[in-house]
């Protein structure tokens, strides 16, 4: 890293693992580390920063429990005369759960999309910041038994009426929402039925009158009095809100609003 850094030099950020076991020095490595890097005059350390491994429950005792771990590594860089500008340690549940001292630093994700980072808490100034839209390729009505998609994991009940949309697990439209998930069509929920496909689902709006081409379907996000949340993706998918924004694949179009 020396080498790489020639004389110009290199501000460098050093991650301590307080409690995450996935990056970073352990803190009984500190003191022999930083001794190290005096070695190294082009390499300057202007950081120190951890990760907190339960942010999202406020009532863990691991937060304080790692934020005490990080406390320690910070009087060990002031005692060896390590002059730290920047300190981070708080994500987005960190952060709004008042997990503790903010430092210089905080480093947000999922509060960026106006998603909710903690359990069993609702921060109502948080806005979602997408939406995740299609539009039907193709309605048809379909008799009371019919078997729909795959393996016929549904089966119609009754005359129904069924919309496809070009949207499937290819794009991020979790297999898992077979049968589960729900879609906003004309202000009201209509369910996903039969397997999703890798391209294209399907979803029941028998109880929906008057859907054309033309209507918008949300598949994230609000429409009309109804919303549809990135968590409840995620509970229909058996994963988090976390993984479902990952998970919206490249292939989908992305337009960019309301940028100044």
């Amino acid at each position: 890293l020396s080498r790489a850094a020639g004389t110009a030099g290199l501000d460098i950020h050093i991650e301590v693992d307080t409690g995450m076991a996935r990056l970073g020095l352990p803190p009984q490595a500190l003191e022999a580390f930083f001794r190290l890097v005096r070695q190294y005059p082009n390499l300057r350390i202007r950081g120190l920063m951890s990760h907190l491994a339960h942010a999202d429950d406020p009532q863990a005792p691991q937060n304080a429990a790692q934020m005490q771990r990080m406390a320690t590594a910070e009087a060990v860089a002031a005692r060896l005369g390590v002059d730290l500008t920047w300190r981070h340690v708080l994500n987005s549940g960190g952060l709004l759960c008042d997990l503790g001292a903010p430092r210089e630093l905080v480093r947000c994700g999922l509060v960026l999309y106006g998603a909710q980072p903690a359990v069993g808490r609702s921060y109502t100034d948080l806005r979602p910041a997408m939406r995740w839209t299609t539009r039907a390729v193709a309605l048809r009505d379909v008799p009371e038994q019919t078997p729909v998609s795959y393996s016929g994991r549904w089966r119609a009940t009754r005359k129904s009426r069924l919309a496809t949309l070009p949207v499937g697990y290819a794009d991020g439209f979790k297999r898992h929402f077979t049968n589960r998930a729900h879609v906003l069509i004309r202000g009201q929920r209509a369910p996903v039925v039969g397997a999703v496909c890798m391209d294209l689902c399907m979803v029941d709006i028998t109880d929906i009158p008057g859907v054309t081409y033309a209507d918008e379907v949300v598949l994230l996000g609000r429409q009309g009095e109804e919303v549809l949340t990135v968590d409840m993706l995620g509970a229909w998918a058996d994963s988090f809100a976390y993984e479902m924004l990952c998970s919206i694949s490249s292939r989908v179009p992305r337009h960019y609003v309301g940028a100044p």
